[in-house]
């Protein structure tokens, strides 16, 4: 997905990486991706959660208006008629199952964090929750 981002906008791929994602090489973000993908599965199966089709079709849904409005932004040109078009075929035709499915996974579990647990007031630094540290507290009961 985001090398079809980095092909939208005419970059190569890891200048799109440090730039919009600040990641300073492709095996940094590979890395990071991977780990929070498997974060959000894990967590998934541990606490039973699994899409249903209204979750997907939610999920779908979600990304054709992100798509949407980021084609709004790319150009004062465009209509928002055009926009929805090209935000649909985006999602219909480049974003496989395995995506909008991935999507559907994320909303679930932050869904399920947000029944769980409380931000804390104070984001600690990247660093500290790499060492064990935590962005949530256990909501009181």
């Amino acid at each position: 997905m985001e090398l079809n981002f980095a092909t939208q906008y005419g970059m190569e791929f890891d200048a799109y990486l440090k730039a919009y994602l600040g990641f300073n090489s492709r095996e940094d973000y590979i890395n990071y991706t991977m780990k929070a993908e498997m974060a959000y599965y894990a967590y998934a199966q541990q606490n039973g959660l699994e899409p249903t089709n209204a979750d997907i079709a939610t999920a779908r849904a979600g990304l054709i208006e992100t798509y949407k409005e980021q084609y709004l932004q790319s150009s004062s040109k465009i209509t928002e008629a055009e926009a929805l078009s090209l935000a649909t075929s985006f999602v219909d035709e480049q974003l496989t199952e395995s995506d909008i499915y991935q999507e559907a996974i994320y909303a679930l579990v932050g869904d399920h964090l947000e029944t769980q647990y409380v931000m804390k007031e104070i984001a600690p630094t990247y660093t500290s929750v790499t060492k064990g540290g935590s962005l949530f507290d256990p909501k009181a009961e």
